[in-house]
């Protein structure tokens, strides 16, 4: 598959994730403060997709980076994105700095 198709079936699957992810009855519950991953938000797992995309062979780059990218996106598009007037928006913005920090020096 050309890396556009990889590209492009990353960002289908990120899409599918963040589809199946508001469908769960349950995905608020998540949120609850006693939980201890209450903290992380979909672009965290973009920011982690994109780190990996550096590691990875690079016939599965492209595959991570459309996942990274349409997580990302996807958080971008919810009504109160990355944590914003959440309980855990600082330690939120915390692992959303670290993980961004970690992705500039991998590139």
């Amino acid at each position: 598959m050309p890396e556009t198709g990889k590209m492009i079936a990353g960002l289908a699957t990120a899409a599918g994730l963040s589809i199946a992810w508001s469908m769960w009855p349950q995905h608020n519950q998540f949120k609850l403060a006693e939980n201890p991953f209450a903290a992380i938000e979909h672009y965290h797992i973009g920011l982690i997709s994109l780190i990996a995309a550096r590691a990875a062979p690079k016939k599965y780059a492209p595959y991570l980076d459309g996942l990274g990218v349409g997580l990302i996106v996807s958080e971008a598009g919810q009504e109160q994105p990355f944590g914003w007037n959440h309980s855990t928006f600082g330690a939120s913005t915390v692992i959303g700095l670290t993980l961004t920090s970690i992705l500039a020096l991998t590139i």
